[in-house]
């Protein structure tokens, strides 16, 4: 099976800059499971006032820290939306947010 490149939107950097140094290196280890492995996340959906249908999330830091992200298959990339605390749904908002800047993707 093909590699998968890793994208991030700029909501995704800004994330994952404010780990701290522990949580970056095991974020850091999901990453790369999805780039041979991008199915590995679970689906999200509608709840509550987000809809992140077609996105994904995997859970890092003994679920203290979520990555969320979609999958491109046509063109082998993953792109990452947002990566940070589930504290207050916070994660998710940012996610919602930075997906009605960008087109869905197919589901």
């Amino acid at each position: 099976m093909p590699e998968y490149k890793i994208e991030f939107t700029s909501d995704a950097r800004e994330g994952f800059a404010a780990l701290d140094k522990s949580e970056k290196v095991i974020v850091t280890k999901q990453l790369d499971k999805l780039k041979r492995a991008p199915e590995l996340g679970a689906p999200l959906g509608r709840r509550d006032d987000l809809d992140l249908t077609g996105y994904r999330k995997l859970y890092a830091a003994r679920k203290r820290v979520r990555i969320i992200y979609r999958i491109e298959a046509e063109v082998l990339v993953v792109t990452v939306v947002a990566i940070g605390p589930r504290e207050n749904a916070l994660v998710y908002r940012i996610a919602d947010a930075t997906t009605k800047k960008r087109p869905r993707a197919a589901t």
